[in-house]
């Protein structure tokens, strides 16, 4: 079945670039030779993946700090966005009321292996990127006059800044690793307004963010190709 996965992968890769010289041709031969190969390769793309098996795997989405509801959204909204029909189960719990929950997910081998990796890699993602910032956003917090807030007031603060960075974070990581393009960073604010606005935070943040370990098996990159027309 892995050797499966990996003519499906290098299969996905042809019909990309067949589809980029589609685009790009300058001839009615180059076109209509450039046409053949991606009905070809899509062809082969559909046998290979009409043999894979299905597969589940399950996903663990923490409770901590009371943001179980925001991890589990983005984990949702990411599997939603990578390729593939995915069946998706709540199990255990129906709510974080009871401790961590856990998704069974059900889908095609090629997008459980890519479901598998890529959504637990990007909820630490998330988690590490938004509890370093809130920890900027404190220290920024500090600098303010005592008229700003009251110091009692600095953990709600906290809590709020980051629950929105996390949805700002999450929305643009699942943007790049699905599309492949690079967030737009929010530079105009400048350096010295750096943990004031978490939203602007969050997106030069994702811009910056270290894409090398949402591959599979090495070199398989996990962005999404395009699908046949």
């Amino acid at each position: 079945m892995h050797d499966d996965l990996g003519a499906l992968h290098q299969r996905r890769i042809r019909l990309a670039a067949a589809l980029a010289l589609v685009d790009g041709a300058t001839t009615v031969e180059e076109f209509l030779n450039a046409s053949a190969l991606a009905r070809k390769t899509r062809a082969r793309i559909h046998a290979i993946e009409s043999a894979l098996p299905y597969e589940a795997c399950t996903i663990t989405i923490a409770k901590s700090a009371g943001f179980g509801p925001i991890r589990l959204r983005l984990a949702l909204e990411l599997i939603r966005r990578l390729q593939g029909h995915v069946s998706v189960f709540q199990r255990e719990h129906a709510t974080f009321r009871y401790g961590d929950l856990k998704l069974t997910c059900t889908a095609r081998a090629d997008h459980i292996a890519r479901i598998a990796q890529v959504v637990p890699d990007f909820l630490a993602d998330v988690d590490a990127a938004a509890k370093a910032a809130a920890r900027i956003h404190r220290s920024y917090l500090m600098t303010l006059p005592e008229e700003h807030h009251a110091p009692k007031d600095r953990d709600n603060l906290m809590r709020a800044y980051r629950r929105t960075y996390m949805d700002a974070y999450g929305a643009a990581l699942i943007a790049w690793i699905t599309s492949g393009r690079r967030p737009e960073t929010a530079d105009a604010l400048g350096t010295a307004a750096r943990g004031a606005l978490a939203t602007g935070d969050a997106s030069a943040d994702a811009a910056t963010a270290d894409m090398t370990r949402y591959r599979i098996d090495g070199p398989r990159r996990v962005f999404a190709i395009p699908a046949a027309s």
